[in-house]
């Protein structure tokens, strides 16, 4: 093992404590925004910080002046969709992260309504598509220029030719195609084993905890593939914006710049957006009312 990579600030120092050969990377769930933060976790003892997806990604103006106050290396996740300065992003780090102990009561199990209510909030406003901290496959040499050390992909739990393709695609630094298909939280499930089948429908199974009806079919929505197309060739230049303005100096509804892209890269069918936004809307009813958990 040549690194791991911790959100406890107590653990990072114990490792280095106990193992200072080991290098240690600070994850993005530790939310590493500020000069101050990604000063104090150098202190320390971080190798490599991987900054907050949500926040960081398009402010040039902080990702330079961190760069200069620190030392250790400096990560960015590129193909995370999460929602610009995401609402549940905390909350959706910490019921992952609680749900796989093993000692936990409902061994593993949680009803996702972070990743229900984000997907509603795309479908419904396709913009947010785009408001989205990614990072384009030809626009990563715009960040190597400041100094961030490397760049990191999602997700592993992805098919090894998926995951393939995706790297193919940062590696050679230009895409021509959806920009969707390089994000992984919306391409949908991926083709199961029998074996995976079986984990799932044991996973599914819990009649005295949970609707399972109910329940299914807010699985296989999650299971779908968001069907949007981003065309990537079109977002050529869209990154000069980010490179002068301060996004968070002003809000959304005021700058407008990604409601203008919107309209011009996003293709959505108006029959596709009214019959998804209809079926989430009765899903988070039916996980905010409680009915998923009424078992009779």
């Amino acid at each position: 093992v040549d690194s791991v990579t911790v959100t406890n600030p107590y653990l990072l120092q114990v490792i280095k404590m106990k193992y200072p050969n080991l290098k240690v990377c600070v994850s993005s769930f530790a939310r590493v925004n500020s000069i101050e933060k990604a000063k104090y976790w150098e202190e320390f003892g971080a190798d490599r910080i991987t900054l907050d997806y949500t926040t960081m990604n398009r402010n040039f103006r902080q990702l330079r002046e961190i760069r200069k106050a620190v030392k250790c290396k400096i990560q960015l996740i590129a193909n995370n969709s999460c929602l610009y300065f995401c609402p549940f992003v905390i909350y959706h780090d910490n019921i992952v992260s609680h749900a796989s102990q093993s000692g936990d009561y409902l061994k593993g199990f949680i009803v996702d309504y972070c990743l229900i209510a984000c997907r509603f909030k795309r479908i419904r406003n396709p913009v947010e598509f785009i408001r989205s901290g990614w990072i384009r496959p030809d626009d990563v040499s715009y960040y190597h220029d400041i100094g961030i050390d490397s760049i990191k992909l999602v997700d592993r739990g992805r098919p090894t030719e998926e995951i393939s393709s995706i790297v193919k695609a940062y590696v050679n630094g230009r895409y021509h195609g959806n920009l969707i298909d390089l994000f992984p939280l919306l391409s949908g499930k991926p083709r199961m084993s029998i074996s995976d089948k079986i984990h799932v429908a044991k996973y599914l199974f819990r009649p005295l905890s949970i609707n399972i009806l109910k329940f299914k079919r807010i699985a296989e929505l999650l299971a779908e593939r968001v069907n949007v197309y981003i065309d990537n060739r079109a977002l050529d230049g869209f990154i000069d914006y980010f490179l002068k303005e301060d996004c968070t100096l002003k809000a959304c509804q005021e700058c407008l710049y990604c409601e203008k892209i919107a309209k011009q890269v996003i293709k959505i069918e108006p029959a596709y957006q009214e019959e998804m936004i209809s079926k989430y809307e009765s899903a988070i009813k039916t996980i905010l009312s409680g009915e998923i958990f009424k078992c009779i």
